[in-house]
């Protein structure tokens, strides 16, 4: 093997045996053999770029669970190379490698999370996701930056808003009511002004009432009038329905 090694390496044929010898152990259902197969199709490495070839290769080793194909696999699905475009398939396939602890996986997730790409926008999984790549040095970026920042400035103005102070328990209402860093939700933005106004705070005792008379508008479309009619909002969407 050795000389056979040193002959092909001053013919320079080293490469050509490599690559059969890789594929031979990838036909043989090798999955590591199968992903570096793959790889030197998507990167051009001793064969013509490839990209449908690429995906056959990463989905060989993927569905044996190599996380590197998986992630790999996950990102051509993410941007449409060698199969169609589809971002519930990338963050299958990002999942699989990110439970695996591959670290590019977690970030990739945290991603898709982040921006609702393939599965509802969810911060807190973002987060998650973000946390575990970036235990392993993940290179982080703006975005993710971002988020850590907000996730962990949500958690004290909660801390803080919990042990009674009124300026986080109006901040915390007003994050509610503008569906900033949170979900909107202004029963919550109600309950928290509350809070806050019974702790003398001005703002929020205006907020708190500008709130609820939102509440009361929005309710109030489905609540019947004193003739046992519905409103005019009613009125024009049950005509609507009947036409």
């Amino acid at each position: 093997m050795v000389n056979a090694m040193e002959d092909m390496l001053i013919t320079g044929k080293t490469e050509e045996w490599l690559t059969a010898r890789m594929r031979s152990l990838a036909n043989q259902g090798y999955a590591g053999a199968q992903y570096t197969i793959g790889l030197m199709y998507a990167e051009s490495r001793g064969v013509p770029q490839d990209f449908v070839e690429a995906a056959k290769w990463f989905r060989l080793a993927a569905e044996q669970g190599y996380a590197k194909a998986q992630c790999y696999l996950g990102w051509m699905y993410f941007v449409g190379q060698g199969v169609l475009e589809d971002d519930a398939d990338a963050v299958k396939w990002y999942r699989l490698a990110a439970k695996q602890g591959l670290a590019a996986a977690q970030y990739n997730l945290g991603k898709m999370y982040d921006n609702g790409l393939g599965v509802p926008r969810d911060d807190v999984e973002a987060v998650k996701w973000y946390r575990l790549a970036a235990e392993q040095g993940q290179q982080r970026d703006a975005d993710y930056e971002a988020k850590i920042y907000s996730a962990q400035a949500l958690s004290q103005l909660r801390s803080l808003a919990n042990r009674g102070f009124a300026e986080a328990q109006f901040n915390l209402g007003w994050m509610y009511a503008n569906g900033e860093g949170v979900p909107r939700d202004d029963a919550e933005a109600a309950k928290w002004y509350r809070r806050a106004a019974k702790l003398g705070h001005r703002q929020a005792i205006y907020n708190q009432k500008a709130t609820i008379l939102s509440l009361y508008s929005y309710l109030n479309q489905y609540v019947p009038d004193n003739d046992g009619e519905c409103n005019e909002n009613q009125k024009a969407s049950s005509a609507k329905a009947d036409s």
